[in-house]
């Protein structure tokens, strides 16, 4: 009588942790029920079942609004960019025509505006491919990083527009952009 009693709070508590397992891993796709039940009924099999699961619409969308705003819009650092009066070496405004000190006619540097459009429609650009492919906020900020340093024409943005196309996504789709915008 006492090993079947043993055995029934084994089974008990097995299907309990198999539950909770399934939830947990259910949980992060938005299915916590789902990994509960399959869990409880059929253990590690159902572990395997609920982490092979794709994730809800919602979890998907609430994805995509963390990667939006993990990217970012970029700040407009035309304002704050400085360098020094060629005349009386004070600091004044990078965009500035004339020294605010001296009042002596500078040459503004090449428009910081002009670059940040740039970026802007990159970052966009990265936030749709990021999304789309399902790559994680960080590797994407890794890859704009790359991409801005090469220097890369259209044609590689061509080229990763092909990785989307293909269907690539998650490390992979990183992995594969990567190589792309190095060679």
């Amino acid at each position: 009588m006492k090993e079947t009693l043993h055995m029934t709070e084994f089974l008990i508590i097995t299907a309990l942790v198999g539950a909770a397992v399934g939830y947990s891993i259910g949980f992060s796709k938005g299915r916590g029920a789902q990994g509960a039940v399959l869990g409880l009924v059929l253990g590690f099999i159902g572990w395997l079942i609920v982490g092979l699961m794709e994730p809800t619409d919602e979890v998907r969308l609430r994805r995509a609004v963390e990667l939006a705003n993990a990217i970012g819009a970029p700040q407009d650092r035309s304002q704050g960019a400085t360098r020094s009066c060629p005349w009386c070496a004070k600091t004044i405004k990078a965009a500035a025509r004339i020294c605010r000190f001296c009042n002596r006619d500078v040459e503004p540097t090449p428009s910081v505006a002009d670059k940040s459009a740039t970026t802007v429609e990159q970052r966009a650009w990265f936030r749709e491919l990021a999304v789309e492919c399902y790559i994680d906020p960080n590797d994407i900020a890794k890859l704009m990083t790359m991409f801005t340093a090469t220097r890369r024409s259209s044609e590689t943005l061509s080229a990763i527009q092909v990785v989307a196309a293909e269907g690539w996504t998650g490390n992979d789709a990183a992995n594969r952009i990567a190589a792309i915008i190095k060679t």
